[in-house]
Formats: C-alpha cells, sequence, structure tokens
C-alpha cells in the first residue's frame, strides 16, 4: 500500500474515532480552565506521539511477519470489534491533574488517557493493514493535533453545539462498514 494512502486512511478514521473521545473531551475541560493555549497543545502532542509511535511500531512489525490476507481479515474484524464497542462505550469521568506545569499536565493526561485506547488500537491496524508505517503515524498524528487544536482553541463552544452521542454513532457506523467491506475484499 502507499504511503499517501495509508496517511489519508489514518487522518480520516483516526479523525472520526476521536471526535468526541474522552481526550478531546479532558482537553476542552483543560482549555477552559486555563487561558494558556500552547502548552496544553505542546503536552497533548507529545502524549500522542509517544502513544501512536508505539503503535505504529508495533503494528508495522506485525506487518512485515504476517501475510496480507490475514492482516485484512483481522484488521476486518477488529474495526467491526472498534465499531461496537463505539455503540457500547460509556462516558467516563474526566479527572485533572493538578501539576503545576500545563505541558507535563496534559502530556500526561493524553499519554495515560490513550494508552490501550481505541485510538491506539486503530492506529496499530491501521500500520497493519498498510504496511506504510511513515503514512500511518503522519496521518494519526495530523488527525490528533487536528482535533485537539479545535477542541484546545474553541473549548467548551464545540461540547455545546455538536452533540457526543451523534459523533458516537457515526463512528460506530463507519468501523463496522469498514469492517464489512474489508471481509469481502473490497478495502
Amino acid at each position: 500500500m502507499s504511503f499517501l494512502e495509508a496517511l489519508v486512511a489514518s487522518f480520516v478514521l483516526i479523525g472520526v474515532a476521536e471526535l468526541g473521545d474522552k481526550t478531546q473531551i479532558a482537553l476542552l475541560s483543560l482549555s477552559g480552565k486555563y487561558r494558556r493555549k500552547m502548552p496544553l497543545l505542546a503536552g497533548s502532542f507529545l502524549g500522542f506521539a509517544l502513544v501512536d509511535g508505539i503503535a505504529v511500531i508495533f503494528g508495522g512489525t506485525i506487518s512485515s511477519l504476517v501475510p496480507e490476507n490475514i492482516i485484512r481479515y483481522l484488521a476486518s474484524i477488529a474495526f467491526i470489534g472498534f465499531g461496537i464497542y463505539f455503540l457500547l462505550e460509556k462516558e467516563e469521568n474526566i479527572r485533572e491533574s493538578r501539576h503545576n506545569s500545563l505541558v507535563l499536565t496534559s502530556f500526561l493526561m493524553i499519554t495515560l488517557m490513550e494508552l490501550g485506547d481505541k485510538t491506539q488500537l486503530v492506529t496499530m491496524t491501521l500500520a497493519a493493514r498498510y504496511g506504510s508505517m511513515s503514512g500511518v503515524f503522519i496521518g494519526t498524528i495530523l488527525a490528533l493535533m487536528t482535533l485537539s487544536s479545535i477542541a484546545v482553541v474553541l473549548g467548551k463552544a464545540i461540547s455545546e453545539r455538536v452533540p457526543e452521542e451523534k459523533f458516537k454513532k457515526a463512528s460506530a457506523a463507519l468501523f463496522i462498514a469498514l469492517g464489512a467491506l474489508g471481509l469481502i475484499g473490497i478495502w
């Protein structure tokens, strides 16, 4: 698969998966509490780069060891599983950190919230599926940076205008559809 295809697929899928996610809600909350936005963005970007970089390396390693058709079926089943998970996922309470440094606060928050999170698992799956670790990493980071920037800059205005339930259902439908298309060999 091509670098560009991996980048675009990662940007779109991770962007949809992250919409309304607990990390975005946490960033909305922090941005409403603190005036300085750049430290929040810097810490969140570093956290995403660490967690998703690990996911890309692991997924890319799998792609070199396992035949492509098996990866396609496993990725398709995983995408259907993500879709079902999105439908059943319940909102968690968000606890804000009390660290003095906003960079450290947002870094720790993002890193801890994203470890094992659906976007990390989707990133790992995409790296295994496409075999272009750089394309998946760049697409993933661009999507996460874009959404985090929107969350931090616009703050609570986004959470008041866009119902989280709509994002959750759209994410679920997209992932289930992509999984089904993968199982029949279209994607």
